[in-house]
């Protein structure tokens, strides 16, 4: 019987860690189910002037164009094919990314647009 508490109180314990580890949000995100998402990860603007797009293509509709460093919350999402775009500097062939703004709107990023640190890309103008 000792065991089973001891075993529950580890078990307790290590779940509040975890939940005291995830980012606390702005706004509650949700997936395109409409089901909330359990965790996330936080991204940076690293171009001035990213477009959030409404599917993930140069020609889909802009939702949003952000600051550099702006704050984003990564939903999940990447395409498994990737796209060659001209930077300025270089030519980068990256994957797309669903993110959320920190005002709540969901869309899709070109993936060398974000970074996890606040850094400006090196291929940007």
């Amino acid at each position: 019987m000792l065991q089973m508490e001891e075993d529950s109180i580890k078990r307790l314990l290590s779940e509040k860690r975890r939940q005291d580890s995830v980012a606390k949000l702005p706004v509650p995100l949700t997936s395109s189910s409409g089901e909330q998402a359990l965790t996330t990860s936080r991204l940076y603007v690293s171009v001035n002037g990213l477009k959030v797009r409404k599917d993930p293509s140069l020609d889909a509709r802009i939702i949003t164009e952000l600051k550099l460093f702006d704050e984003l919350y990564f939903l999940g999402e990447v395409t498994e094919f990737t796209q060659e775009i001209n930077m300025g500097k270089a030519v980068v062939n990256e994957p797309w990314v669903k993110v959320q703004t920190r005002e709540g709107r969901s869309g899709w990023v070109y993936g060398a647009g974000v970074h996890y640190y606040k850094r400006k890309h090196p291929a940007a103008e």
